[in-house]
Order: structure tokens, then C-alpha cells, then sequence
């Protein structure tokens, strides 16, 4: 078993585009606000949208790069021959590890083909140490995908993290929350809310008649990093506290069956 005493966080989602690149920066950012000098690991090197916000030189962000307070590694473990995949698979586990003393955050690829692989990697970690927030929006599907999700991944901990920016509360406990998987978790209080973190800036466009873009080239990294994720943050360490073990949530949802 492989020892730490910080924690791997695994960001995942039951599909692409409902904000795991944002909880991904979100955690990211927190430990490096924390002075913890954490560790980016994007298993998705094709859309690496985490590692570009981080890195000193968004147009040269190479395998191996040391970001703005963290370090910053892309490992393709969905794509190449069987050896490709094998030596991303060392690469992943080495790092972890060999880094115990360091927050590990792990940005997922949004295929549910990477999860069986990943999984038996997980699998030889600390499940102290092994916490997976779970991004949902209020679709039912989600539901039938997290099933599927803990079937593959029964390690560590988890939490569901349900992303406000696609509806109101009261729409996710109409769907992914009457389902079976949803009640468990909820009774379970393995669960966390993630706001719009990006309203008051959005406000500021609207308001001062002026681009994004405009405003974000003012900005320090630093301002940058902070703008408006006190909520970010704040769901972030709700999400990590809130993480159940996995087995224990297996165990109430077969029981139900």
C-alpha cells in the first residue's frame, strides 16, 4: 500500500463540460493558497484546459513543468499501444508514491473507458488518503453513470459534488436526487454544492461595458487565483470533509437492491 499523509483528490464527472476542470483548479488552487505546493496530475493531456492555467508559459506546457506554485505533469493514460499505456501507468503511480508529504490532485479524462484502468491504480492507495469528488448536474443519467463509476473505483472515499451553475437546487433533487444511488448519498451527507464562481466578474463585464479579457490582463496570477473562489473554496473543503468511504456507499445501495 502506498502511504501518504496529504490526500489524492480525484476530480471526476459523469460526463464532459459540467465543470471538472473548474473543481479541479478550484482544489489546485486551495493548496497552493495553503503554501502546500501540490501536485497537478492531468490524465488528459488532449485538453489540458488545468495545467494551462498553471503553468508559467501556456504555449510550452510540456510533460513535466514546474507551475505557479505547483508542479505540473500530463499523462495520457487513454490513448498509445499497450506500452505507452504501461509506462503512464508507472509514471502515475511513481509520482504518487513518491510524494507523500504533497496534495496530489488527479484531472480526470471525461471517458468512462479510463476509469478501470485508473481504478486499479487507486487501488493501492492509502484509503485514508483517496478522496474522489464526483461532479453531477441534475440529469438522471448521472445517476446510472456513478453506479457504473463505483462498480470500477470501490477505493478510497467520495462525495458528490452537485454544480449549481446548471440549475437550481430544487432541479437537482427532482432528478439525480430521487434515485436510488442519489437518496443514498444524501442520507449518507456525502454531499457538496458548487456555485458559480465567476458571477462577480461576469457582473463587472456586464456592468463596466468591458471584455474578460480585458479585465483578466489586469490582473495579477495571484488576483487571478482569488477572484471569487471563496465559494470555490468553501465547497472544496465541505466536499473533502463530507467524503464517505466508498464501500461503505456500495454497501447501503446493494443492500437496497
Amino acid at each position: 500500500m502506498i502511504t501518504r499523509t496529504k490526500p489524492v483528490v480525484v476530480v471526476e464527472a459523469q460526463k464532459g463540460g459540467i465543470g471538472k476542470s473548474t473543481l479541479a483548479r478550484i482544489a489546485l488552487g486551495w493548496h497552493i493558497r495553503e503554501n502546500e505546493n501540490p501536485i497537478l496530475l492531468d490524465t488528459d493531456p488532449k485538453n489540458p484546459d488545468v495545467a494551462v492555467i498553471y503553468a508559467e508559459d501556456i504555449n510550452n506546457v510540456a510533460e513535466t513543468h514546474k507551475g505557479r506554485g505547483c508542479d505540473i505533469h500530463l499523462i495520457n493514460m487513454v490513448e498509445g499501444d499497450k506500452d505507452d499505456r504501461s509506462m503512464a501507468r508507472a509514471t502515475f503511480t511513481d509520482i504518487i508514491a513518491e510524494n507523500p508529504d504533497r496534495p496530489i490532485i488527479v484531472n480526470t479524462p471525461a471517458r468512462n473507458s479510463a476509469v478501470a484502468d485508473l481504478g486499479r491504480l487507486y487501488e493501492q492507495i492509502d484509503p485514508e488518503q483517496l478522496i474522489t469528488l464526483f461532479l453531477v448536474d441534475d440529469d438522471e443519467q448521472a445517476a446510472v453513470l456513478l453506479d457504473v463509476f463505483l462498480n470500477e473505483m470501490p477505493y478510497g472515499k467520495i462525495c458528490i459534488v452537485k454544480n449549481e451553475k446548471f440549475g437550481k437546487i430544487s432541479d437537482y433533487e427532482n432528478f439525480f436526487g430521487k434515485t436510488q444511488i442519489g437518496k443514498i448519498f444524501a442520507e449518507s451527507h456525502a454531499v457538496a454544492s458548487l456555485k458559480e464562481i465567476h458571477k462577480d466578474i461576469m457582473n463587472k463585464v456586464k456592468n463596466d461595458f468591458v471584455g474578460f479579457n480585458e479585465i483578466a490582463d489586469t490582473l495579477t496570477f495571484g488576483q487571478k487565483l482569488m477572484l471569487n473562489y471563496d465559494e470555490g473554496f468553501k465547497a472544496y473543503n465541505a466536499a473533502i470533509a463530507n467524503a464517505k468511504p466508498v464501500a461503505d456507499i456500495i454497501a447501503r445501495r446493494n443492500s437496497t437492491e
